[in-house]
């Protein structure tokens, strides 16, 4: 099993927007969704040059779960 990721953590990550690999940080924070909603308080690496998300954390992926099932029973 992977470690946990912490705020502040660096990784090198594929940037769309950049169109290349870029150093990247990871931090709490809103991910959008394509739907239009946003899942809060996850932990994401974003671009250190664009800013745009790059990448996010396994541990994250409860709380999308979790969103994603509270959306579609609604």
């Amino acid at each position: 099993m992977k470690s946990e990721v912490h705020p502040g953590d660096r990784v090198r990550a594929a940037c769309e927007r950049c169109g290349r690999f870029r150093p990247a940080t990871f931090a709490l924070g809103d991910l959008p969704l394509e739907d239009g909603s946003t899942v809060p308080d996850v932990m994401r690496a974003t671009c250190d040059v664009c800013g745009d998300i790059v990448a996010l954390a396994q541990q994250s992926a409860p709380a999308i779960k979790a969103h994603h099932d509270a959306r579609t029973e609604s």
